[in-house]
């Protein structure tokens, strides 16, 4: 039987009680203690209303129904993302200026890839659609308004993968509920002092009024501030050196007609000073620019999301965001580990934020050892950790890269004075010949797989130089036919989906 151990978290807001709620149900029927602690003198931040597919299976793992969350987080579905102007192509050209990122691996038409289907048809003249239109089903559903899911669906399944967009505020209150619910306990206090052992494991908090909290292991969910883990020692590595973007602003919007119907896709359009995010919600918006300090300030930033959203009421107040880009050198340390923003921070074009938290928190339970503490556990779990971070800002760095706008000095300067990290280097040099497959990268710890790479290197037009071996030997017009049978297939999947807003509706109407 294992000994009654204490969880204790610090900080709300999404990652805590993600944390809470995860946490609760994995070590369900055992005798641990669960605590958080929150000041009220620290705002949640409240970003990161979209997310990754994996995340279904987090909710899962936390025994939460589906129905029920999107209700409570007023969520909606997300088939990927659309990106819009981060290319400057010829008037009339179809192929790199608008794409679209989604969560399907390539679909099997024929023996070989469609991409190289695609590379062989648009270098033999013959096709000019756009890479997403040939990459599966999810582009065609989501510009049709259409679910992911079927009504004959359970939860968390569906024919293609699927995350959601969420709003960050009501989803850290409804895992609050669960966690509650379930014996976690709540102190609403400000911490005045942290104590710790000979060898610098934390063992108590010290609160407001006196109160002192023992636990065996703590997690960190102070936001930037990274309260816990810098009490610690912890070294943060700054990535600005790669990443521009260190500042937001966001406003939340009713959308302008009553009619309009969310749709099921995140847009990122490219702007002047950075980038732009539209996630409908179930009766809102979520509107932010995502920008680099170096190239504008806090009040140019505002007239520019103004100008680009002319909708945002004149007295309205925006929120202004500042970010640390980069990450802890040890997200564990000791018995303390670090989630979330107090983790480290990515811009949030791929909607990483949230996968961050629930991906260390599954590496977490499987590198634990309660009875001891050993070093190669958490050693370990770092290294992961930070492949995965690493991968992730590679992966956000690419759509810089590959980008030929120049008609800033934001995109002057993220295109022409970064360097491109040495391992991506070396798989834009194959990718020049092939296209991305699983087996290329050596890094086998990965977010993004072979076709989010490929979304993104031929969404922007960056083919192969010539057409792959594979299909070098197949007439352009056999690859088109290969596109026909898929059209076939999309067109049948835009009929047996329900419209989205529709299937929400009826698909949260029991829990009302």
């Amino acid at each position: 039987m294992a000994h009654e151990k204490t969880f204790v978290i610090v900080g709300g807001g999404s990652s805590g009680w993600m944390t809470a709620a995860f946490l609760t149900s994995v070590f369900e029927n055992t005798p641990h203690k669960f605590v958080l602690v929150e000041s009220s003198e620290v705002p949640s931040i409240g970003v990161g209303e979209a997310t990754v597919h994996s995340i279904r299976g987090f909710l899962a793992a936390c025994k939460i129904e589906e129905g029920r969350f999107l209700l409570e987080s007023a969520g909606t579905f997300k088939h990927g993302i659309l990106f819009k102007d981060w290319n400057q192509v010829p008037e009339g050209a179809t192929i790199g200026n608008q794409f679209f990122h989604s969560f399907e691996q390539y679909p099997q038409i024929a023996p070989e890839h469609m991409a190289s289907h695609w590379i062989n048809a648009t270098l033999g003249g013959k096709n000019t659609e756009r890479y997403d239109r040939w990459s599966g089903v999810q582009s065609i559903l989501a510009a049709g308004g259409k679910c992911p899911k079927t009504w004959q669906d359970t939860a968390y399944q569906a024919p293609v993968p699927y995350s959601y967009h969420l709003d960050a505020n009501k989803f850290a209150h409804f895992l609050k509920e669960v966690a509650t619910a379930r014996g976690v306990q709540h102190h609403v206090k400000h911490i005045l002092d942290i104590k710790q052992d000979d060898r610098g494991n934390i063992t108590s908090l010290v609160l407001e009024g006196g109160e002192s909290i023992d636990g065996d292991f703590f997690f960190d969910c102070t936001g930037f501030a990274s309260v816990l883990s810098r009490k610690l020692g912890a070294t943060f590595k700054d990535m600005r050196y790669l990443l521009s973007c260190d500042r937001a602003v966001t406003i939340r919007v009713p959308f302008a007609d009553e009619n309009h119907a969310p749709r099921p896709y995140t847009t990122a359009t490219a702007r002047d000073i950075g980038w732009t995010f539209e996630i409908d919600l179930q009766a809102r918006q979520g509107i932010g620019l995502v920008y680099s300090s170096d190239h504008a300030g806090a009040e140019e930033a505002e007239r520019a999301i103004r100008r680009d959203f002319p909708q945002i009421p004149d007295d309205a107040e925006l929120n202004h965001l500042r970010m640390q880009v980069g990450r802890l050198d040890r997200a564990w340390n000791k018995n303390c580990l670090a989630l979330g923003l107090a983790a480290g921070f990515i811009e949030p074009l791929e909607s990483t934020g949230l996968y961050m938290v629930e991906t260390a928190l599954r590496l977490f339970v499987d590198y634990l050892d309660l009875e001891v503490r050993e070093t190669a556990l958490s050693n370990r779990f770092n290294d992961i950790f930070n492949d995965l971070f690493d991968e992730a800002a590679d992966f956000v760095f690419l759509h810089y890269y590959l980008s030929n706008r120049q008609d800033t000095p934001f995109w002057q300067d993220d295109r022409y004075n970064k360097q491109c990290p040495e391992q991506l280097r070396a798989l834009l040099d194959l990718w020049e010949h092939k296209i991305p497959t699983d087996t290329d990268p050596t890094n086998q710890h990965l977010i993004f797989q072979s076709p989010s790479y490929a979304a993104i290197l031929y969404g922007m037009g960056h083919l192969p130089k010539h057409v792959p071996q594979s299909v070098a030997h197949i007439p352009p017009e056999k690859s088109m036919e290969h596109l026909a049978q898929l059209q076939r297939i999309q067109k049948a999947a835009i009929t047996s989906s329900p419209i989205h807003e529709e299937f929400l509706q009826k698909y949260t109407a029991t829990f009302r």
